[in-house]
């Protein structure tokens, strides 16, 4: 299977519009034109607003929530637009790239802040794109309280893992310390766990029973030790 690759030809770039609607998006069009092959198996993540591209190998692979899938330029991220002027650079001066005098200007400003962060918080590349992608977040929060059943802190409860395959846990009761949990039935809920590059969530549903609970989900990354917190709806999964 051909890979991604790694180090100074892999660009990460950041956008919005990759986990709003990637296939009409014109830095997915300038890729399918410009003969560049998806080299990942895992589909598009919706929560997932960048993407990795080899511009030596024409190479793409689509971020993984939690998952660093390889070794970029710089070790950071840059806009849609830093991408295609980084490509002409390639282009006209391959046998000096990444040193030329424009690439590394693109990447001068970046210095000494994390991977995501492109002004002071993580993916706030175009401020005013960011502050609305906020209340959006903030107006599902609110619209999130509303419905929620529970809230179960997982970090000091033992998870006991019954498949691996299904990713299905099972969660004693008695180390939750929430009084009037149901007794049966199958709920919505969404997972919070620890990664990298940050925090992720992902939908799940949680099965009741008089003494437990069974979670099961389809988008851990990285086990049962990393998981934070369970956020339970009050919506029965159907």
């Amino acid at each position: 299977m051909e890979t991604i690759g790694s180090g100074n030809y892999v660009i990460l770039v950041c956008s919005y519009k990759i986990n709003s609607n990637f296939s009409e998006s014109e830095l997915y069009k300038w890729l399918i034109n410009n003969g560049y092959k998806n080299v990942s198996t895992h589909g598009l993540y919706n929560n997932c607003p960048w993407i990795y591209i080899n511009i030596e190998l024409k190479r793409y692979f689509p971020g993984m929530p939690g998952i660093k899938v390889t070794d970029c330029l710089n070790d950071h991220a840059v806009t849609e637009e830093e991408f295609y002027k980084l490509v002409e650079e390639f282009t006209l001066n391959a046998d000096i790239f990444p040193n030329t005098l424009k690439t590394i200007e693109i990447y001068q400003k970046y210095k000494d802040k994390a991977l995501f962060v492109f002004n002071k918080e993580r993916f706030d590349y175009d401020l005013e794109e960011h502050e609305e992608q906020k209340r959006l977040f903030e107006q599902k929060n609110r619209k999130d309280i509303n419905l929620t059943l529970c809230q179960v802190g997982l970090t000091k409860i033992k998870i006991k893992t019954l498949d691996e395959d299904e990713v299905k846990f099972e969660i004693d009761k008695s180390g939750l310390k929430i009084q009037n949990l149901p007794i049966s039935g199958t709920y919505k809920a969404l997972l919070h766990q620890q990664s990298i590059p940050g925090d992720e969530y992902c939908n799940c549903r949680v099965i009741f029973f008089e003494k437990s609970l069974t979670l099961i989900t389809d988008g851990y990354t990285n086990g049962s030790d990393y998981f934070v917190d369970l956020k339970i709806y009050n919506i029965k999964y159907i």
